[in-house]
């Protein structure tokens, strides 16, 4: 039974949200979302090309690291409404959290945090930038960035939370443990 990431808690920083702080293509879908906020107003989730966040729009590989979250006032209301496909390290052995509250979605180790992340981007309705370590075993620190972004609703409420992490050292070791 692989289970890898299970017993291993990233260490998580939180970095300032600008587009120099983050790994390139963590940027470049920052630099999409900016491009669609109109401010004061966040983002929303579809709608015709450059009016909303559509995942049409994005590269293959920008997807294959996406989630997709629906944010409400409880706990239960942040469900996964998308899982890309290369984020398979995230979840050990579990299935696909698509459809599942992020607190039965992922694992239990690290869900209230991550819940935690997508209730403060629902709260203040700001993008956060995050770094994660993980000292593994064998001594090396492999080390990724995630990125959350708020989307919005007509009522200018956070309605999704889109999230993308992307490894910056050592995601193959991670991804050996989580084979094992």
């Amino acid at each position: 039974m692989g289970g890898g990431m299970v017993e291993h808690k990233p260490l998580t920083k939180a970095l300032t949200v600008e587009s120099r702080m983050m790994e390139p293509r963590l940027a470049d879908l920052f630099g999409y979302w900016s491009g669609l906020a109109d401010a004061p107003a966040l983002p929303r989730w579809g709608g015709a090309a450059g009016e909303g966040f559509r995942l049409i729009d994005l590269a293959p590989d920008l997807l294959m690291i996406l989630t997709v979250v629906d944010a409400g006032p409880d706990p239960a209301d942040f469900v996964y409404r998308f899982w890309g496909s290369g984020r398979f390290l995230f979840t050990g052995n579990r299935p696909d959290p698509t459809g599942r509250p992020v607190l039965e979605g992922i694992d239990p180790l690290n869900a209230p945090d991550v819940l935690a992340q997508y209730q403060e981007v629902r709260r203040t309705g700001r993008p956060v930038l995050l770094q994660n370590t993980w000292t593994l075993d064998s001594g090396l620190v492999a080390e990724c960035q995630t990125l959350r972004l708020p989307l919005g609703d007509l009522g200018g409420d956070v309605a999704k939370v889109v999230a993308a992490t992307k490894f910056i050292r050592h995601a193959d070791e991670i991804r050996r443990l989580q084979e094992d």
